[in-house]
């Protein structure tokens, strides 16, 4: 199973905002172990700005929220934080005509 949203808006000339989200259920195909079964839900959400510092330039922050909880009652579940940067740079368009 899956499902995910996102959403992104323009807040000025230069600067955007985006959102996204996921949900996921996997199902692991083994049946012969249950004790170590990798069944899970896993969770994600992200946030991020993108700012125009140049004519062909950007610079992306963004925050990443995951967790992951096992089905299994004896799995811990996982959780992550993640900040990131980063700087794109656009090519110009290359014509051979």
């Amino acid at each position: 199973d899956l499902a995910s949203a996102s959403y992104g808006t323009s807040l000025s000339k230069l600067l955007s905002f985006r959102a996204f989200t996921r949900y996921r259920k996997s199902e692991s195909i083994s049946t012969t172990n249950t004790s170590t079964s990798s069944d899970a839900e896993s969770y994600l959400v992200e946030l991020g700005l993108t700012y125009k510092i140049a004519k062909n330039w950007t610079i992306k922050p963004s925050y990443t929220y995951t967790r992951k909880e096992p089905m299994s009652s004896t799995a811990e579940p996982g959780e992550s934080n993640r900040i990131s940067v980063t700087l794109d740079y656009n090519f110009p368009t290359i014509s051979t005509f």
